[in-house]
């Protein structure tokens, strides 16, 4: 079957709003009462689930990050090796102005908007799985 350029345009916009704008198409087809493709349901939920989990990874590393930094008792070389750490991870310079997880996190995006520009469901091991079994098609 193949998607209209609406759909793909959406899809891949559902993405690169890391979710937000998946929320608002929901609120206005649900207000409207039309249909979605399968293909546009798929990615909404997608992009909003992959949003939510990269908001609680980031959550839960900045959160334990910040206990174990902010110990009381003395402990300098793990609070300088994960300073060090984070530091690499989040604020070094990788490629063009992308930290390593910044880089990780746009090429994933990108994969995910690009083929919703194609007119194809991409896959993600976990989570594409999850989305695929609670959509009924």
């Amino acid at each position: 079957m193949k998607e209209s350029i609406l759909d793909r345009i959406l899809a891949f916009l559902a993405y690169y709003t890391f979710g937000i704008f998946s929320i608002v198409l929901l609120i206005f087809f649900c207000v409207t009462k039309k249909s979605m493709s399968p293909f546009l349901i798929y990615h909404i939920y997608q992009s909003v689930f992959v949003a939510t989990i990269l908001a609680c990874l980031s959550g839960i590393y900045s959160f334990l990050l910040r206990m174990i930094i902010n110990l009381p008792f003395e402990m300098t070389f793990l609070k300088t090796s994960l300073t060090n750490f984070d530091i690499f991870l989040n604020q070094t310079p990788i490629l063009f102005a992308f930290s390593l997880t910044g880089f990780v996190v746009v090429a994933l995006i990108t994969y995910l908007g690009a083929f919703a520009l194609f007119g194809k469901k991409s896959y993600l091991p976990f989570i594409s799985d999850i989305i695929n079994s609670n959509i009924r098609m």
